[in-house]
């Protein structure tokens, strides 16, 4: 009996290590999913938009000379071959929501009455409108800054929209 106890003992203290140790692989996290690779369409739209930096603003501009933010990303887009559609509140219902952890180059970004793409890192890049120095009509000649293709921090958008299918 003596011997027993002991050996009992070391027996329940194996078992409970091996199941503790068993647990413990089987309920670790692992890395987390990883992303999916960027697209190669979403890459060349946010480049030919890039290529754009610095074009001026012109109100319904969808290029060659000038741009709106829905004109820059409709010409990026239509540059590979996909078709979106030319006002913001229509590119928000008909392409599909993504996921910020999942935002890739060429994503659309949106909030109200406004859209850019997706470049990388935390950038977009869009269309700024020119800002009126007078309001109308309040005697002299309305005055503006120039309005122009430049980048700005991508969390200034609300959702996140993908114009191609994986």
């Amino acid at each position: 009996m003596r011997l027993v106890r002991p050996l009992l003992a070391l027996i329940l203290v194996a078992a409970a290590a091996g199941c503790a140790r068993s647990w413990a692989r089987s309920s670790a996290p692992t890395s987390a999913p990883a992303s999916p690779a960027p697209s190669p369409v979403g890459i060349e739209a946010a480049r030919f938009a890039q290529g754009l930096e610095g074009e001026p603003y012109c109100w319904g501009g969808g290029g060659p000379d000038c741009y709106d933010a829905v004109g820059l990303a409709h010409r990026a887009w239509a540059s590979v071959g996909v078709i979106l559609p030319r006002d913001a509140e229509e590119m928000r219902r008909r392409l599909p929501p993504v996921h910020w952890s999942l935002v890739q180059p060429g994503d659309v970004l949106w909030r109200p009455g406004h859209v850019a793409l997706y470049v990388e890192r935390g950038w977009a890049i869009h269309v700024v409108e020119p800002e009126a120095t007078a309001a109308p009509g309040a005697g002299g000649s309305e005055s503006s800054t120039p309005g122009a293709v430049v980048y700005e921090p991508a969390n200034a958008y609300q959702v996140a929209l993908r114009p191609w299918s994986e």
